[in-house]
């Protein structure tokens, strides 16, 4: 007999996608969140062909953004 609970977490977790996460100072973040931001007004993504939707995520993924203890692998900490 098979656990039901284990194979539906082992399903779930190979739907999974690979991302990338980046530390960032609270001065970077601020620098990346006014450089998207900017992109954004500036119509970057349609100059570029970019996908909206991709760029939209994005902006959506920077815009919430959330503190975290930073490794000793940042640079520009003070």
């Amino acid at each position: 007999m098979t656990n039901k609970k284990f194979s539906q977490y082992k399903s779930f977790k190979s739907e999974r996608s690979n991302g990338i996460n980046i530390e960032l100072t609270q001065t970077q973040y601020d620098y990346l969140y006014e450089v998207v931001m900017f992109a954004y007004e500036m119509e970057v993504p349609e100059q570029k062909e970019w996908d909206m939707q991709t760029f939209d995520n994005m902006l959506h993924n920077v815009t919430n953004g959330q503190s975290t203890i930073l490794s000793n692998n940042v640079r520009g900490v003070l």
